[in-house]
């Protein structure tokens, strides 16, 4: 767990990055620190590792003042990934991946071992990167390697500044899904940076939302999205938080709610798994994709069919008492 209480940092004894900030984060739980420049996120990421001193209030990790540790012991037990990732271009992959269990002693087997897991992990084969180096890899796959690195020594915790801020619109969502699904096995504690709330609210547990190094708003993401606290925060999710929110559901969501028709066999259909985000399936249909979509199971049978309608219904279900029904319509 990480607990901010009453944190504050002041700069020239007179500027507030950071406000008298209190908020927990639990085990295995995946934050997301968002809000407009200057806002203090990345300087309240920097202070859970030392990077930046604590003027006032305490941060405490696993019962730990961070104050009281240990810097370079403590930076060894957490994983920290930047947007650069700051891979060393002299070294190569594997090295680079592998050095803090080198600087904590690992011996050659057991690095090889993780090594091959972790690269397993992020689909790049082992082999095939080991001995190469940072300049022979593209953007994405440098920043995969720095999510390995961060990962190597298996630390409880990990901090990530705007990691995927950097890469072009369709490596950054293919990295973003990549990731949840690491998360969903390795089940870090996480902070992490963003300036995107599509971001935040595709891959945060919850989210904290900053203006002038005080929070806003603390809370899940359908809960930001349906109840802003303030007039800051609607504006800062934007009016089209109604269709932000269906990155949050699946087709799984909509058909326990709604229901699913019975499909049909009609050629101008397409088909779908029940995990598929509504996000997804609502792009689908209003660029005319199919007329239907027809929903198959885990092992590939069909369970049902659905159209926007479907999506719409679900829609008004889920945000109706926040946001007073949705259309959607397509030409």
């Amino acid at each position: 767990m990480i607990q901010f209480n009453n944190v504050s940092k002041t700069y020239n004894s007179d500027v507030k990055a950071v406000e008298n900030v209190s908020l927990d984060v639990d085990d295995g739980e995946f934050v997301i620190l968002i809000g407009p420049s200057g806002c203090g996120k990345t300087t309240l990421l920097r202070m859970v590792n030392q990077l930046e001193d604590i003027t006032e209030g305490e941060i405490i990790l696993n019962r730990n003042s961070v104050q009281e540790l240990n810097k370079i012991e403590m930076r060894r037990k957490i994983g920290y990934v930047i947007q650069s990732n700051g891979l060393f271009p002299n070294m190569t992959i594997e090295k680079n991946v592998m050095i803090v269990p080198d600087l904590l002693g690992w011996d050659r087997k057991k690095q090889r071992k993780r090594f091959n897991y972790l690269m397993e992990l992020i689909g790049l084969h082992p082999d095939e990167f080991r001995k190469r180096y940072p300049h022979e890899l593209s953007g994405g796959q440098q920043q995969r390697i720095g999510v390995a690195r961060a990962l190597a020594a298996d630390p409880p915790v990990m901090l990530m500044d705007e990691p995927f801020g950097a890469l072009d619109p369709i490596i950054r969502n293919r990295l973003q899904e990549e990731f949840l699904q690491i998360q969903k096995e390795v089940k870090k504690t996480i902070l992490f940076v963003s300036h995107d709330i599509d971001e935040a609210v595709k891959m945060g547990d919850k989210i904290a939302l900053l203006r002038d190094g005080q929070i806003m708003q603390y809370d899940r993401p359908a809960e930001i999205l349906n109840h802003p606290e303030n007039a800051f925060v609607s504006e800062f999710v934007g009016y089209d938080r109604v269709l932000k929110s269906t990155s949050l559901y699946s087709v799984k969501d909509l058909y326990n709610v709604v229901g699913l028709d019975s499909s049909d066999e009609s050629s101008n259909i397409k088909t779908v798994k029940a995990e598929t985000s509504l996000r997804i399936i609502l792009s689908m249909l209003l660029n005319q994709e199919a007329d239907q979509l027809v929903v198959e199971d885990e092992q590939g049978n069909r369970i049902g069919s659905l159209t926007l309608n479907h999506v719409e219904k679900f829609l008004q279900a889920e945000v109706r008492e926040s946001s007073g029904g949705v259309t959607l319509q397509h030409e």
